[in-house]
């Protein structure tokens, strides 16, 4: 049901990076009476006038329930940058993100009786993002996160699903005419409860 779950989180938020995509390229992109709106374009048949986002990262993902400890994630991102500079000549984007986990954290790290168990998350992040100009960048975020978080703990399986409020921050370096570095803190509400620490590369084109 979780799998389930995350798929569907996936698949909405990249229809809805499609859709805002379309209407950045409607609302930036030209009139189809000067030539600039071409319907025959490679992205959803338009050409896109932002840039696309694409890159993978790794986080550790922190549990606040007592005596867990850090899970390793590894997950895809896909994002549209807006042409159009926002706030002091900076740049909005929507980012959806995909994050599973590659190493359980485990439970009962300061308990008396030891590791009991451990546990993993499953994360899907939806945000508004904002980048400053520079080589050198400030970026905040905020948007939607989902997260599945199971717990095993002698032979039992406990799992919590559900979507709160993310928000972070991070600093990034560009890498020539495409490339980009950062690293980003992330954090959520909800019982859950889970917050990231990540390091990102990305292509922007």
């Amino acid at each position: 049901m979780g799998f389930n779950r995350t798929l569907v989180m996936l698949t909405v938020g990249l229809g809805a990076l499609s859709g805002f995509a379309s209407a950045a390229q409607a609302q930036y992109g030209g009139s189809s009476r000067t030539g600039e709106y071409d319907k025959g374009g490679t992205f959803f048949g338009q050409e896109a006038r932002g840039k696309w986002l694409i890159g993978i990262k790794g986080a550790k993902v922190q549990n606040a329930a007592a005596d867990f400890d850090d899970s390793d994630n590894v997950g895809v991102l896909l994002g549209y940058e807006f042409r159009r500079p926002v706030g002091f000549d900076g740049k909005a984007a929507l980012e959806v993100e995909w994050l599973g986990s590659t190493s359980d954290g485990d439970i009962g790290i300061d308990s008396d009786f030891g590791i009991v168990g451990t546990w993993d998350a499953t994360i899907v992040n939806v945000f508004f993002a904002y980048r400053t100009p520079g080589v050198v960048y400030f970026k905040a975020k905020v948007g939607g996160v989902y997260s599945d978080v199971t717990a095993k703990v002698g032979g039992a399986e406990v799992s919590n699903d559900e979507v709160g409020l993310g928000f972070g921050a991070g600093l990034g370096v560009k890498i020539g005419d495409v490339g980009r570095l950062e690293l980003e803190y992330t954090g959520s509400t909800g019982d859950n409860d889970i917050e990231q620490l990540s390091l990102g590369g990305l292509l922007a084109f």
